[in-house]
């Protein structure tokens, strides 16, 4: 202790006018307002190691030799740190709460807006982690986990979010005697990830591709990330990224998955699954998504799975719709293979486009018996 207050000391006397005070709250570091910044820096310049503010009504002890923003009502305390002006951004003082100091990564930006970045000792991180590697794994055996960020909800937009989501499970449950709230999993491009966390679920209705269906939102249940991660673009650093959310589901309505059905079919019902009983997918209709879908946090990983046999979309148009469709209908129930009939007349009609037409051939098939099937193509060229 006596060799840490000796480095702040030293540290206090050394730096430059400060242009960020910050403070450490639910694992990140958040800037205090300009106003107070200004008081604080004041006080710093002087070389005066504390000094007491009121903020809001409530009374804070300022201890810059010990890092700390004390609340003297409650008696609470929380670090905090600065970045001065005549040393690098990357250079910053302060301690953690355990009293260690302060890491870079620590007040670097996550990568996703509103979120913060889990490590791997965090309780959270080890649930996700089990969660999603026990399901990806089912297709991709080599599966790794790159990193988990959480939702931060810190901003009021989040907060709102948050709220209208609690509103309508309890809406929800006095309607229909149960809200029926499940986690699923949501996969698109990282541009789609982003725009998700960053305005909410409304975003994801207006892009195209497998981002999004044109009727809603297509989850897949907790089990079964490896749904989603079809819906998945890997980004320029080989990641494809998921977010796992809670989802309302209320009453569900069984939906095909190539139906291109916009709506509920009736005021019974709140979402969609292809089979409500024992669901592959969820769908979640544009007019529930700001309030049935809250995004909990942002999975990103890597498959070392085969190329060749990856589902992405350039192994879908690798091969003709009569090479995969002859080795995946003895594989599939009559409906399914149906199903794939009425999407590739409607693709040779011009009703559907051809991104369309993959990603609901895929919905449709499933990806584990399309990877047999080109797989089985592959050995065969």
């Amino acid at each position: 202790m006596a060799r840490l207050l000796l480095q702040n000391h030293a540290n206090f006397k050394l730096s430059g006018a400060p242009v960020r005070f910050m403070f450490y709250k639910v694992g990140m570091w958040i800037d205090f307002s300009r106003e107070i910044v200004a008081s604080l820096c004041s006080c710093f310049l002087d070389r005066t190691s504390a000094i007491d503010m009121v903020i809001e009504g409530s009374n804070y002890h300022f201890d810059f030799l010990g890092m700390l923003q004390i609340h003297l009502g409650a008696g609470n305390q929380r670090s905090i740190a600065w970045i001065d002006e005549q040393v690098s951004s990357s250079y910053r003082h302060g301690v953690m709460p355990k009293r260690h100091c302060i890491k870079d990564s620590k007040l670097e930006n996550p990568r996703w807006p509103n979120t913060k970045l889990l490590r791997e000792e965090e309780n959270a991180y080890t649930i996700v982690r089990s969660i999603f590697l026990r399901g990806i794994r089912k297709i991709h055996p080599g599966a790794i986990i790159a990193t988990i960020h959480q939702c931060s909800r810190m901003r009021p937009l989040e907060k709102a979010h948050r709220e209208i989501f609690s509103k309508q499970i309890e809406i929800t449950k006095a309607a229909r005697g149960t809200s029926n709230m499940v986690y699923a999993w949501f996969g698109g491009s990282a541009q789609a990830i982003a725009g998700v966390l960053a305005h909410g679920f409304s975003v994801a209705g207006k892009l195209s591709g497998s981002d999004a269906n044109a009727a809603g939102v297509r989850l897949s249940p907790l089990a079964n990330p490896f749904r989603s991660a079809m819906q998945s673009k890997a980004d320029d650093n080989g990641e494809k990224h998921m977010i796992l959310c809670r989802v309302i589901l209320g009453n569900v309505e069984k939906v095909e998955a190539s139906s291109q059905q916009y709506y509920p079919s009736s005021s019974e019902f709140d979402t969609g699954a292809d089979d409500p009983t024992n669901p592959n997918w969820y769908v979640v209709w544009s007019t529930n998504i700001s309030r049935h879908i809250l995004p909990d946090c942002v999975v990103s990983f890597k498959s070392s799975a085969n190329k060749q046999a990856d589902l992405g979309g350039f192994a879908l148009t690798k091969y003709t719709f009569a090479e995969l469709f002859s080795k995946i209908k003895c594989s599939l129930p009559p409906v399914k293979v149906q199903e794939c009939i009425t999407l590739y007349n409607s693709l040779k009609d011009g009703k559907i486009s051809k991104d369309i037409f993959i990603k609901q051939f895929r919905l449709v098939a499933g990806e584990k018996v399309l990877l047999s099937a080109i797989r089985e193509i592959c050995g065969s060229e």
